[in-house]
């Protein structure tokens, strides 16, 4: 998941996209062997080739919040080598405006250790940063959204930056030139 996957519906809800990577019946922290995906939104357990499980989702949920406040991944570099050793080992600077419980949440979320990083959808639901929420409304969407885009015929793409527009269906160029399985 990475924020390109996370599109806003014609009635302003968000909708997620692309599932070509997705695995079914994953149960554990370890059970998945490949190594897939856009570099900046791999969790430090896929860069390491430890194995992963559905923790590696929380982890790319924790990167949208940061990318949403921020502006930027929560990890960057030049180099594809210098970025993984960022996702192992460093930790995302944080602004020291945002509140307490937006920290909280992201360090929760990006956690090295899958083991220990915020993975429960009910508990992150009742995360303070979140918990005023009205999760049932928000599921049968009787919520106002804060923006509805204009779409003026079904096939409108206006509302995506030329770069995605202009791409070759056929282009990979932001996902790992190979994909792996050990």
């Amino acid at each position: 998941m990475k924020p390109e996957n996370v599109l806003i519906g014609a009635d302003g809800y968000i909708k997620l996209t692309d599932f070509g990577l997705s695995r079914n019946n994953i149960e554990g922290n370890f059970v998945a062997h490949s190594v897939c995906g856009t570099p900046e939104y791999l969790a430090p357990e896929v860069v390491k080739k430890d194995g992963h499980g559905k923790a590696v989702d929380w982890w790319c949920l924790g990167s949208i919040i940061y990318e949403l406040v921020n502006g930027i991944p929560p990890f960057i570099a030049k180099h594809h080598h210098q970025l993984y050793n960022k996702i192992k080992e460093d930790d995302p600077e944080l602004n020291k405006n945002w509140s307490k419980n937006l920290k909280d949440i992201i360090l929760q979320l990006l956690a090295k250790d899958p083991e220990v990083r915020l993975k429960n959808a009910e508990k992150i639901k009742q995360h303070p940063w979140i918990n005023q929420t009205k999760w049932d409304d928000l599921l049968e969407k009787k919520l106002k959204p804060p923006f509805i885009p204009v779409i003026k015929q079904e096939n409108d793409v206006s509302n995506f930056a030329p770069e995605f527009t202009n791409m070759s269906p056929h282009s990979n160029a932001d996902s790992l030139s190979e994909c792996s399985h050990y």
